[in-house]
């Protein structure tokens, strides 16, 4: 059902009906918390998709703690150096630019800049 919810909801952020989509991505990742915690991944991912919908209305701060929810998952699943934590990284410094945070924004970005470029040297030596 969560699932579905979200799905609604993007639909509805695409129609310019954020209020619509707040509360359907709401009920969503409410489930998803009751049923697997919060660091779960699929949770964070609804933090985060819940998060650019309060970006939409204006709502920064509630967008900061939910995409900061989000990047703590993300380093707990995967560690810093995974491609999840760099656009968690990258989503979180957008709220802070926008909140007019920039150094918080840079340092947020200059670690997910490392963690692409880790990822990428990985992929780079496994090639034959």
């Amino acid at each position: 059902m969560a699932r579905r919810q979200s799905n609604l909801a993007l639909v509805y952020q695409d129609l310019g009906d954020y209020e619509k989509a707040r509360d359907l991505l709401e009920g969503a990742l409410k489930a998803l918390l009751q049923n697997f915690g919060e660091l779960h991944p699929n949770v964070a991912r609804r933090q985060s998709n819940l998060a650019v919908v309060y970006q939409d209305l204006g709502d920064y701060e509630k967008a900061r703690d939910l995409l900061e929810g989000a990047l703590k998952s993300a380093l707990q699943n995967f560690g810093e150096l995974h491609p999840n934590v760099a656009r968690r990284q990258s989503n979180l410094a957008l709220v802070y630019k926008d909140l007019g945070d920039y150094e918080k924004a840079r340092d947020l970005l200059e670690g997910a800049l490392k963690a692409i470029c880790k990822t990428l040297e990985n992929s780079i030596l496994m090639w034959p």
